[in-house]
Order: C-alpha cells, then sequence, then structure tokens
C-alpha cells in the first residue's frame, strides 16, 4: 500500500526523514509518468485492421426472381465497401467478380483520388476472363509486397479444375505491409465450389498447407460454400485457426450470410473470416445486403482485429 501525500506520515515527518521521503515521492510518479507513457505508446503501436468480404454476385445477364442487374447492384456494393472501411486500416476480399465488375467497383472507389488498388486474376485463363477472387487495398495504408494465385486442384500452379468441382477455384494470396509500422499480413481470399464434396475437403486440406508458411499474421476470408456443420468446416475448425464469428459474446454468430434473392433460396452461413492466433480479435458483424432490393444474394461480413 503506498503512502498518500496528505497521510500524516507526510505532514509531520522527523527533519532527517523528509528529504528521502520527498525523494522517494517524487521518483514514484516519475516511475507511474513513464509507466502510463510507454504503455499508451504499446497501445498506439498496436496495429488495428478490418476485414471485409462479400460474394458480389457475378453479372448476370439471365436475372433470377428478385435479382436486380448489376448496373442498379454496383453502386450499393462499392457504396457498403466505402462506408465499412472508413475507420480503420482495412482490406476488402470480394468473390464471383467478373472483370468488368471490378474495373466499376475501382472506379467508384477511386472517383476522389486513385488511392485504391487491388491484386486478383481471373480463373479461367490466369489473365481477364472468368471470376476474380481480388483483394482489395489503400495505397496510403500499405504496401503490397507479394502476391500470387493458385488453383485449387492437382495442379495448382496452372488454370484448371480440381477433384469432382463444377468450375475452376482459385485462391489469391498477398503479403501486405502496412506504411505506419511496417507490420506485415498475410491475406487469403478463396471461393470454394458449390457443387464438389470431395472438392470442398480437399480445397481445405491444399488451403491448410499453403498457410503454413510464412510469420505473420494470417487470414482467410471468402465465400466456402460450407455450413459450421460440414466436413471443410471441421477442418478448419480442428487446427490454431478461429473462426471470428465465434468469439464469446458475438451478437451476430449465427446471422446468415446467404439470403438468396427470395426467400425460396433460403439461407444460411458460408461467408467466413479465419484468423491465426498472432492477431487478437476486437468485433465480428455481419452488414446488411437489402437497401430496397439485394446488392447481392450474400451480406458482407466484417472482422477486426489488432495485433
Amino acid at each position: 500500500m503506498s503512502l498518500k501525500l496528505t497521510d500524516p506520515d507526510y505532514r509531520k515527518p522527523s527533519s532527517t526523514k523528509k528529504p528521502i521521503m520527498v525523494l522517494g515521492a517524487t521518483l514514484f510518479v516519475i516511475v507511474m509518468l513513464l509507466t502510463y507513457h510507454c504503455n499508451r505508446a504499446l497501445t498506439n503501436d498496436s496495429l488495428g485492421i478490418r476485414l471485409y468480404t462479400n460474394n458480389i454476385r457475378y453479372d448476370n445477364k439471365n436475372l433470377t426472381p428478385g435479382e436486380k442487374p448489376w448496373a442498379l447492384r454496383g453502386p450499393l456494393v462499392a457504396q457498403s465497401i466505402v462506408d465499412n472501411t472508413a475507420d480503420a486500416p482495412a482490406v476488402v476480399c470480394l468473390q464471383e467478380v467478373l472483370h468488368n465488375q471490378l474495373e466499376d467497383i475501382l472506379a467508384f472507389l477511386n472517383k476522389d483520388n486513385s488511392d485504391w488498388s487491388y491484386y486478383g486474376i481471373g480463373r479461367t485463363d490466369g489473365l481477364e476472363k472468368g471470376e476474380f477472387a481480388p483483394i482489395l487495398y489503400k495505397k496510403s495504408e500499405w504496401t503490397l509486397e507479394s502476391s500470387r494465385t493458385y488453383w485449387l486442384s492437382e495442379t495448382p500452379e496452372k488454370p484448371s479444375v480440381g477433384w469432382d468441382a463444377a468450375l475452376e477455384r482459385i485462391v489469391t494470396e498477398v503479403i501486405l505491409s502496412h506504411k505506419r509500422n511496417g507490420e506485415e499480413i498475410k491475406v487469403l481470399n478463396t471461393h470454394f465450389d458449390h457443387k464438389g464434396v470431395i472438392a470442398r475437403r480437399e480445397l481445405v486440406k491444399l488451403i491448410l498447407s499453403k498457410m503454413e508458411s510464412g510469420n505473420q499474421p494470417l487470414f482467410l476470408c471468402g465465400d466456402l460454400n460450407t455450413q459450421p456443420t460440414d466436413e471443410p468446416y471441421a477442418i478448419l475448425k480442428s487446427t490454431e485457426y478461429k473462426d471470428s464469428r465465434t468469439y464469446q459474446d458475438n451478437p451476430d454468430e449465427n446471422e446468415p450470410t446467404f439470403t438468396g434473392f427470395n426467400e425460396a433460396d433460403g439461407t444460411g452461413i458460408i461467408d467466413y473470416i479465419w484468423a491465426d492466433p498472432k492477431s487478437k480479435w476486437q468485433a465480428y458483424h455481419v452488414l446488411p445486403n437489402h437497401f430496397g432490393f439485394y446488392m447481392s444474394d450474400h451480406r458482407p461480413v466484417v472482422a477486426d482485429y489488432t495485433f
């Protein structure tokens, strides 16, 4: 227990003890102030980031019941990114993105400046054909240190369809360093096959093998076409990685991320953000996707972390 300056022992010291006690009190105050400022410095040096993931629905020309054309949906998709990445360094992972949609989103995001950039390639030819799984970031916040794409198949280095999958499936991977303090993160973005049961199981195994390298905090985002009761989810759950949805006191834990465009489509939890133990979970939210009509058949998911 420390003595206060108003305690009797301080008001009535002996003449021989007074200088020592005053010096001791002064040193105590100095130590406390230094500790306070050091703790503030440590807090300020920690990096808070937001991961944002959304399957935006490809630019479908044969609209399903309840689905609106991309010309109407696109501005809402882009505005959601703007509104939900403004307050912290952010990394945006999108799925089911055709090249024209990527161009539209970037044009919207960069209408006032040219800060937003991306990495991603088309899954059909490794260039611009087919769906992208792009990762978007602000150049004022992040430096792209490395990037690569691999196919979820037995031949991951070239465009290919794996196992019993219906379509080509890819993983987009980037390493980003933050411009404030040089901290690096690794982010993977993917979209699992919607039909291949074997493929989804093997995709998880392949991705996990790719996630093992590197010392950076790691995040896996995307539409996994997998419910929490399915085998691929169980495989992920058995590792050190944790589903950002499942932390204690998370009010959105059971919120569906897939809504469809009408009630007949059903709902489910198939979009995720997974993280390794190097980062500290802060928050998780499932965002709205209906603004008079559905901007996509999936809701955006965000998760906040510090490290």
